[in-house]
């Protein structure tokens, strides 16, 4: 409405950590052709996510006898929290400018 641009990215999520499909990549692709912004961290598919919505609370709550990988699942969802308050700092700073 009032003519200023959204900074948006697209996040990956329940993608492999161990391999990246064939067509994951070629959907990569075809955003990297269109320069269509994309976050680096991908949320994995990762049990612990899903015990969430089981149990309820908070990844650092889940009871590790009952989930696994939950330092995995956390050091995943850092590294993306982080990735996203950086790329406000440089939306911050980039308006700050214009």
């Amino acid at each position: 409405m009032v003519g200023r641009t959204i900074p948006f990215a697209v996040l990956f999520t329940r993608t492999s950590p161990a391999i990246t499909p064939r067509t994951q990549r070629h959907i990569e692709g075809r955003f990297a052709e269109s320069e269509i912004p994309v976050l680096q961290t991908r949320l994995c598919d990762r049990e612990a996510y899903r015990a969430i919505f089981s149990y309820g609370g908070t990844l650092s709550g889940l009871d590790g006898k009952n989930v696994s990988n939950i330092e995995v699942a956390i050091r995943n969802a850092r590294a993306y929290a982080g990735e996203v308050v950086e790329r406000l700092r440089q939306a911050k700073n980039v308006a700050k400018v214009a």
